[in-house]
């Protein structure tokens, strides 16, 4: 199975900080909103899952260094 790129997913940097990558999933989340009209319920639940690890310190380490992606 391919990594999935969640930095790609939210569209920031590897170094981008938890400030931007709050700023990008807010962004990311007003327009796949399912509530919002062309919302899309998968695209959410991705740009939920990337920004679930990438804004846990702990996580995102073992994401940049192992490509684990699981939540726990």
């Amino acid at each position: 199975m391919a990594k999935k790129d969640l930095y790609g997913k939210l569209g920031v940097k590897k170094n981008a900080t938890s400030k931007e990558i709050k700023a990008a999933f807010k962004d990311k989340a007003k327009k796949a909103h399912p509530d919002k009209q062309g919302g899309d319920n998968s695209e959410m639940a991705e740009i939920n899952h990337a920004y679930s690890i990438l804004i846990s310190p702990e996580k995102k380490k073992r994401y940049d260094e192992l490509g684990d992606d699981q939540p726990e």
